[in-house]
């Protein structure tokens, strides 16, 4: 059974990869999800590193990655709720509550998975 950072890896690779997939067919989805061509290549590089790490690497990868990318959406999170325009001069647009809870979530996971005892 694959450790906790590495399913978090392997999950978190399939889904910002679906969505980086997604994102070249279409530039928002019902309004509510807008995607630039910098949102995409975020999306393809936080998916294609999880999976590799995930899936080819070893599980101390897996424990790193999860450790980057909790730190790196914890401070996104906190960025789009208490400073969204300085967020949106980033990625050139505000974000909303979508965005919100899916970048919380994958925060939420890699903290828990990448600095957890049974990581």
């Amino acid at each position: 059974m694959p450790s906790l950072a590495r399913s978090y890896a392997r999950f978190f690779g399939v889904v910002y990869v679906l969505v980086a997939l997604i994102e070249l067919f279409a530039k928002n989805v019902g309004n509510t999800l807008v995607f630039t061509p910098v949102h995409n290549v975020v999306h393809w590089a936080t998916g294609v590193i999880g999976l590799i790490v995930g899936y080819a690497a070893g599980g101390k990868n897996s424990r790193t990655y999860a450790q980057v990318f909790g730190i790196v959406f914890a401070i996104v999170t906190v960025l789009g709720l208490f400073a969204p325009d300085f967020l949106a001069t980033i990625i050139g647009y505000r974000v909303n509550w979508l965005y919100h809870l899916v970048h919380a979530a994958t925060a939420i996971g890699g903290l828990w998975a990448g600095f957890s005892k049974k990581a």
